[in-house]
């Protein structure tokens, strides 16, 4: 039979065994546990004051240092402006001139230039019809015949020269002569040349009832200069 002793003794010694198992297990944890020291210190409790009774101040504007004047200061040169240059005019003394004389002035004169002579031509057509109504076909005959006078002279004239001539109804000129001579020989036979270079006309008007038509024509030649 088992006595109350052993099974204390039993007992112990699992208790024992026990610890010495949790004491190797849990034993590190403990040791790596750091001890926290907390200091006090004493606080005085001060009474604040009212807020009707407390005004806070603004606060002051911090005012700029004012920088060092320098000790010595640079004075600025101003720039002198480029003046125009002046031209100067030198005014010489008028140097009396001689009058030319007489002879001198004569041979300093250019020559007096001639003037251009002047040629004027101008012709004149008389039908030998009285009354004919076809103007027309005198205004042709006389525009082609001065068209063909070229005639020219040297010195002044004033002349005139009267040709007589027929037209047939064809146009052509026929019978033609000097019938109011100028004096001139030359110009008799411009006018005549004129005449003959001009045929042939236009035929004669149809309303015409004559077989041919009679030409007084008349040159005037002028020349001044």
């Amino acid at each position: 039979m088992i006595t109350p002793e052993i099974t204390i003794k039993r007992a112990l010694l699992f208790s024992l065994c026990l610890h010495a198992i949790l004491f190797v297990v849990t034993g590190p944890r403990f040791q790596r546990k750091t001890i926290r020291y907390w200091i006090s210190t004493p606080v005085e409790l001060v009474s604040l004051p009212s807020t009707e009774t407390a005004k806070v101040k603004p606060a002051e504007p911090v005012k700029p240092v004012p920088e060092k004047k320098k000790t010595e200061e640079v004075k600025k040169i101003p720039e002198k402006k480029a003046e125009p240059k002046k031209e100067v005019i030198v005014v010489k003394p008028k140097e009396k001139v001689a009058a030319p004389k007489p002879e001198e002035k004569a041979a300093s004169q250019p020559a007096p230039v001639p003037a251009a002579p002047v040629k004027t031509q101008s012709t004149a057509i008389v039908p030998d019809v009285n009354d004919f109504p076809f103007l027309y076909y005198l205004n042709i005959i006389q525009k082609k015949v001065t068209a063909n006078w070229n005639f020219d002279y040297e010195g002044t004239v004033h002349q005139k020269v009267v040709v007589f001539f027929k037209i047939d109804k064809t146009g052509k000129v026929y019978d033609q002569k000097v019938e109011k001579s100028s004096g001139i020989a030359f110009l008799d036979q411009s006018a005549v040349r004129a005449v003959l270079l001009s045929s042939p006309f236009p035929p004669l008007p149809e309303e015409y009832s004559g077989n041919f038509l009679g030409v007084h024509f008349g040159f005037e030649f002028k020349k001044e200069g």
